[in-house]
């Protein structure tokens, strides 16, 4: 682990090779071993720095090697584990989280991540954002990735942890309870429970989820279990 000087021929050979997404700062690629993923920059900046390659996560992808095109000394991108999962950004999948999907097993991966991140409180995680932010259905579990511009910062655990919530809270209300934003069609009474926690800047995604869970029970006389039991019925 460390910094590697390669050469832009090798650079142009992850290129050509099996892309999986690609975004505004540069394009992830499979390597040869399917569980390692590249990451090169579509432009190269001289105070790019890359940090925490030294740390370890079952649910974060840190960098592993930082690769320098040798023709310039700059950094040209980075290696990193393969996560797999899901996105779930409203503007992107309507639907949102799939509706099968067990609410314990949501809250429970929810609380693992969350502690999680309480382990690195000295990390500022910037661009924590939804597309950053996975759903692995086969483990159930959260993964966060993409973390080329997280830098050292103490003490700022409370704050990624708030920005976190924010993410998955938008995420819910626009995409798999989307219904929550309408109050003239729906349940007067249910669409202020989204209020109190819109308005009064409690972004607590999993307490908001518990409280709608006892109100759909009650409401349809039946305990429910999915996200999509939480779909509004009239």
């Amino acid at each position: 682990m460390g910094k590697i000087l390669v050469e832009r021929r090798y650079l142009e050979e992850i290129r050509y090779g099996y892309a999986i997404n690609h975004g505004k700062e540069g394009s992830c690629y499979f390597l040869e071993d399917d569980n390692v993923v590249a990451k090169l920059f579509h432009i190269y900046f001289n105070w790019r720095k890359i940090y925490f390659s030294e740390e370890k996560s079952l649910y974060i992808s840190f960098p592993i090697d930082t690769l320098i095109d040798s023709c310039c000394g700059q950094i040209a991108g980075y290696t990193m584990n393969y996560m797999p999962g899901e996105k779930f950004m409203p503007l992107d999948y309507p639907s949102g989280l799939r509706p099968n999907l067990l609410l314990s097993d949501l809250k429970q991966a929810y609380q693992t991540l969350k502690l999680e991140i309480q382990k690195f409180p000295n990390i500022n995680m910037v661009d924590l954002c939804l597309d950053n932010i996975l759903f692995d259905y086969e483990k159930k579990k959260f993964n966060l990735i993409d973390t080329s511009r997280w830098y050292p910062e103490e003490n700022v655990v409370n704050e990624n942890l708030e920005n976190l919530n924010w993410q998955l809270m938008f995420a819910l209300c626009k995409g798999s309870l989307d219904w929550v934003n309408n109050p003239l069609n729906q349940d007067k009474n249910l669409h202020e429970l989204y209020r109190m926690h819109k308005l009064a800047n409690q972004s607590l995604p999993m307490e908001f989820l518990e409280e709608l869970e006892i109100k759909m029970s009650e409401r349809n006389n039946e305990k429910v279990k999915t996200i999509g039991d939480l779909n509004y019925k009239k």
